[in-house]
């Protein structure tokens, strides 16, 4: 499969080692080797001579998410015949809304209908794999509307709130 991480493709292929407990994999014709423990369908241990390193994976709409040391880490799979892809969609979706780019929950919305806000301002916290994540305004603007709550659960790519964007 191909996946696009900042702007870069990377061409991936994966086979999980039944055996041994490793999972071999080649990214861009290098090659190399891991041992894994599966823990559920979204979870999975790499295990190295020194560290454990516990990883949440989830894929949905055209995107793969992992969970890392603390990051979340967002690829787009590559679609057949998609010619370019751009950093700042990935970070902040479209110019007018702000949605999520994968499963949660609403924690706080952190602003109102009406209010002016600016180009990376936090707008809205969602919990996913047990982790907060603020997502920023896209654009300077006002809040048009806001389509979700404290508490609401929200899919990938579901618009929470919509901005009326400045000129």
């Amino acid at each position: 499969m191909d996946l696009v991480f900042d702007g870069k493709t990377y061409s991936v292929e994966l086979e999980p080692q039944a055996v041994s407990g490793e999972i071999k994999a080649k990214v861009n014709e290098e090659s190399f080797s891991q041992s894994v423990i599966r823990i559920s369908d979204n979870t999975i241990l790499f295990l190295s001579s020194d560290k454990i390193q516990k990883t949440y994976v989830a894929s949905d709409n055209g995107k793969v998410i992992a969970h890392i040391d603390g990051k979340v880490v967002a690829f787009d799979k590559v679609i057949e015949g998609q010619k370019s892809f751009s950093r700042e969609a990935l970070e902040y979706g479209s110019k007018d809304q702000v949605s999520t780019p994968m499963p949660g929950k609403v924690v706080k919305i952190l602003v109102k209908e009406g209010d002016h806000v600016t180009l990376k301002q936090p707008l809205v916290i969602v919990e996913s794999m047990k982790m907060e994540n603020e997502l920023k305004s896209p654009s300077n603007g006002v809040i048009k509307s806001i389509h979700f709550a404290a508490g609401d659960l929200v899919g990938t790519g579901q618009p929470i709130i919509r901005i009326e964007p400045e000129e």
